[in-house]
């Protein structure tokens, strides 16, 4: 199968999906909504307006003649439907120019409104000389106040990409109203500035930008895609057109190093677990940057091998993502050489520390080895002949009192990481953190309804209440008086981490070894087939009581790279 066809094949396919979710009836009141279960269903209580993101992809589609999406192009049901989708975009925008995805007077920034005016602007480029002159003026009117609330706004929580994805509507409005409002794109533009330095400061010399509190691989290939699309809004002389070339090339060096010898990308390894590989970036700057061919020509072909996350097995809301995503990677896909330079994975011998991410990576003729210190020593063994994911162990899982349940797999300020032996030999200790696991309850979801309906129309307290929820879900620091010392013993032959615990609490069960998530993120924990071999190690009844009475513990786990096995220890 051409690596090139697999795009379109994963997108076209999702199409029929697509328009199932859209409601076609040009009678309705809710015309050109894509949240089926707002118009059809009748399960929520407002239309989550990233669905309206579908707009892009019936804009493409219809645009192009893709592979087996013959019937798409230039379909004029299809055009009528599109329009109708622009049209309900600007009746459930906000006055301020935000929308709202999780729930009402959300206000969303770049997620959802930034990905959704570079959405609709796309599409609009797309249809251009189809687009009705009548809706134009209207048109335009919501892309102002959308672009300006991008350019005047900031969400709580350090999300490098959500910047970044804010940058490239913002600059693509200003790119549009130099034409037809001068004044305000000037203004828009010294916005602009100020969001970009602003951006600047969470991008790090190693080449990863910010997530929450460290590196994710996930989305950092997100942010690559996002700033080679703005690329192609700028004229080659601006001030700053080089750091943002910079920027996008280290992103990609550095995340090549999370392309695995069995296919797979990212995942818990990274600060969010996100498993997503954006791949329209890698395709554009494939034209002067031979290692993003390779970083694509490889992901390509794990998505023909079905070791990537594909759309199908994505939920309603996050599958959108993908389909623009892989139609312009296919139109942009560019012809690999015979010469691509080799991921690191694919190489035959080297060790690498990056000392602000805190990444330990050691490759070899027969495994590739990443441990992600920063988040308490989450470890990745990979045969390299087998392609399989061998040994993978992330971090200590413990069940204390209250149903709570306490891991060492975060990234806590107080971590505290030495470097021991810059070849072999690491540690990482601090204190392990509470798992959160909040839900809504009918009487609870009443409350927060009243609450945000009565007060959510007010944007400084529609930003606290999304900076509360964040808080509590993602990145409160939930640390605990249990304390933990992770010593890593790394040679050719095997992986030894010495588990130091010491506690006041009384445990209930304590594990170690397989995969698992410790915080909420909606864009992942989508299955991998190697989640069917993980494997544990418990502590036994005997072995509780005596660590409950003695409040320490030491856990030695040796990983034989040879033999492949592991032995746990307990004293």
């Amino acid at each position: 199968m051409s690596k090139r066809y697999i795009y379109a094949q994963k997108a076209i396919n999702q199409i029929p999906r697509l328009l199932s979710c859209l409601d076609r009836n040009e009678f309705s009141q809710t015309f050109g909504c894509f949240n089926r279960e707002f118009w059809l269903t009748r399960v929520r209580d407002f239309p989550d307006a990233i669905a309206q993101l579908g707009t892009l992809s019936l804009s493409l589609v219809w645009s192009y003649k893709f592979p087996d999406g013959e019937k798409f192009y230039q379909n004029p049901e299809l055009k009528k439907w599109i329009i109708g989708s622009f049209k309900y975009w600007i009746k459930i925008q906000h006055q301020d120019g935000s929308y709202d995805e999780f729930y009402p007077n959300e206000r969303g920034w770049a997620g959802p409104t930034g990905f959704l005016l570079y959405g609709v602007l796309r599409s609009y480029e797309l249809l251009e000389k189809n687009f009705p002159a009548d809706l134009e003026k209207e048109f335009f009117n919501a892309v102002k106040k959308s672009a300006w609330f991008l350019a005047t706004r900031e969400e709580e929580g350090v999300l490098a990409n959500h910047h970044a994805m804010a940058l490239l509507p913002i600059y693509q409005a200003y790119y549009h109203f130099k034409k037809i409002d001068p004044i305000f794109a000037e203004k828009l533009y010294k916005k602009f500035e100020e969001r970009l330095n602003c951006f600047f400061n969470y991008c790090y010399d190693e080449g990863w930008c910010l997530e929450y509190d460290g590196a994710d691989p996930g989305y950092l290939s997100a942010l690559v895609s996002f700033l080679s699309k703005m690329q192609k809004y700028m004229q080659g002389d601006e001030p700053w057109a080089k750091k943002i070339q910079t920027i996008i090339d280290k992103g990609i060096e550095f995340s090549s190093y999370f392309l695995y010898p069995n296919g797979s990308y990212g995942g818990t390894l990274g600060s969010r677990q996100t498993l997503h590989f954006y791949a329209h970036g890698y395709e554009l700057q494939g034209k002067h940057n031979k290692l993003a061919s390779s970083c694509a020509e490889f992901a390509a072909q794990s998505l023909v091998e079905k070791k990537l996350v594909p759309p199908e097995i994505q939920d309603d809301r996050y599958y959108l993502y993908r389909i623009p995503e892989f139609l312009e990677a296919y139109i942009d896909y560019q012809e690999r050489s015979d010469n691509l330079p080799m991921l690191p994975s694919q190489q035959n011998q080297f060790i690498k520390y990056f000392p602000q991410a805190k990444f330990f990576i050691k490759n070899n003729d027969k495994y590739y080895l990443i441990v992600n210190l920063a988040k308490g020593g989450v470890v990745k063994f990979f045969d390299k002949e087998k392609k399989e994911l061998i040994f993978s162990e992330d971090g200590i899982l413990i069940g204390v009192n209250n149903n709570k349940i306490l891991t060492t797999q975060w990234i806590g300020p107080e971590y505290f990481v030495e470097q021991k032996n810059h070849d072999n030999e690491y540690s990482v200790k601090g204190n392990l953190h509470i798992i959160p696991q909040k839900y809504f309850t009918p009487i609870k979801m009443i409350v927060f309804r009243l609450f945000i309906l009565s007060t959510g129309w007010n944007a400084k307290i529609a930003d606290l209440i999304k900076g509360l929820i964040r808080k509590l879900l993602m990145t409160r620091s939930s640390k605990t008086q249990v304390k933990f010392t992770r010593n890593f013993f790394i040679n050719e032959n095997k992986i030894i981490i010495t588990n130091e615990i010491q506690t006041e609490q009384e445990i209930k069960f304590l594990q170690l070894g397989g995969q698992f998530a410790s915080r909420y993120v909606p864009q992942s924990r989508y299955f991998q087939w190697e989640e069917l071999d993980n494997k544990y190690w418990q502590a036994d009844k005997e072995s509780l009581q005596k660590i409950n009475k003695e409040k320490k513990c030491t856990i030695i786990s040796t990983f034989d790279c040879i033999s492949q096995d592991t032995q746990y220890s307990i004293k």
